[in-house]
């Protein structure tokens, strides 16, 4: 299974991180710095077909603190463009995206950083309509934690105070 990925994340080694697990588990994987050129390289690669279900990425990943324009508004641009595009937000910054949450108009996933790859890369790979253990949250929010990885996925990506199954 095979995936094309967008991933908007700022901090290099974090990207290359991403970059080179995804491609070795056989993805495309398409890296921007900021949310200006993941929307930029989000529009280029739309079908050219109007279809609203018809995505450019299987899933895009996103982080909140980016230069040039933020996480929250860079989902609510690919969101108007195809409203059921498959977004995570892997980012420190939870409280900027719940603030920004009118810019959405349906569930996003988030991994709270710092988080083990292997969940990341295990939650990209289950397709979405396998995960419903528990719905999204009433304002559209689900946060991955160690309840939903298998046990061989190494550490939940929310510890701490306030990240063990809660949705927003």
């Amino acid at each position: 299974m095979s995936l094309k990925i967008l991933i908007a994340e700022d901090n290099e080694s974090i990207s290359k991180a991403y970059k080179i697990a995804f491609e070795k588990r056989g993805h495309k994987v398409s890296m921007t710095k900021n949310g200006q050129e993941c929307l930029k390289r989000y529009s280029e690669d739309l079908p050219i077909e109007k279809s609203k279900n018809s995505f450019p990425f299987d899933v895009v990943i996103v982080d909140q603190e980016m230069p040039i324009k933020d996480g929250a508004t860079l989902v609510g641009e690919i969101l108007d463009l195809r409203p059921q595009q498959r977004i995570i937000f892997a980012s420190a910054h939870m409280d900027d995206v719940i603030k920004n949450k009118n810019k959405f108009r349906r569930s996003v996933e988030f991994f709270a950083k710092p988080f083990h790859l292997n969940n990341l890369i295990y939650a990209v790979e289950t397709p979405i309509h396998k995960i419903g253990k528990r719905p999204f949250g009433a304002e559209g929010f689900r946060i991955w934690d160690e309840s939903d990885l298998p046990q061989t996925a190494g550490p939940g990506p929310n510890k701490g105070p306030g990240h063990n199954s809660k949705y927003y």
